[in-house]
């Protein structure tokens, strides 16, 4: 059973650097920053590569700044609302409800090019926890979740990177 959703605090990129609690991972991936970005915005790559159980878009396409996503994470649950997206460069959201102990969050992909066919991604995770004394401890989390999934991601760039160019 899914807990309950609860609104967040809407917050934009700058809570980036804002918030208390900002864990970032990198990984170089075996891709152009073009296959990558594609990959990142295709909903249904994130059960492949994240602990997501399912995603999906909630708004219509063409997708973009504004779009919604709903993510589950076995028994969680994240809406979220795109609020940078520059192709091949970077994809940003803010979570607008959740069921995970946190009043604000924030997840940014920055993704750099490092030779014609490879580039470098780093995952940051913006959060205040509720109540704020979790902060710390669903940061560690959110370190250890992006860094097992930035692997995952570079396995599934390597496999399927062709597709999406």
């Amino acid at each position: 059973m899914t807990a309950k959703t609860h609104e967040l605090r809407h917050v934009g990129s700058d809570f980036l650097t804002a918030a208390s609690v900002h864990p970032r991972a990198s990984r170089s991936m075996p891709c152009t920053p073009e296959a990558l970005f594609s990959i990142l915005v295709d909903a249904r790559t994130w059960t492949r590569w994240t602990g997501a159980t399912q995603a999906h878009y909630s708004t219509p396409g063409p997708h973009g700044v504004g779009s919604r996503r709903i993510v589950n994470i076995r028994n969680q649950s994240l809406e979220e609302e795109f609020i940078i997206w520059e192709p091949g460069r970077r994809l940003t959201f803010s979570v607008w409800a959740s069921t995970l102990p946190v009043r604000a969050m924030v997840e940014d992909f920055t993704i750099n090019p490092v030779s014609d066919s490879d580039c470098l991604l780093t995952w940051t995770t913006a959060l205040e926890g509720k109540p704020r004394a979790l902060s710390r401890s669903l940061g560690l989390i959110a370190y250890s979740e992006e860094n097992r999934s930035l692997e995952r991601l570079s396995r599934y760039a390597t496999r399927h990177a062709a597709e999406y160019v």
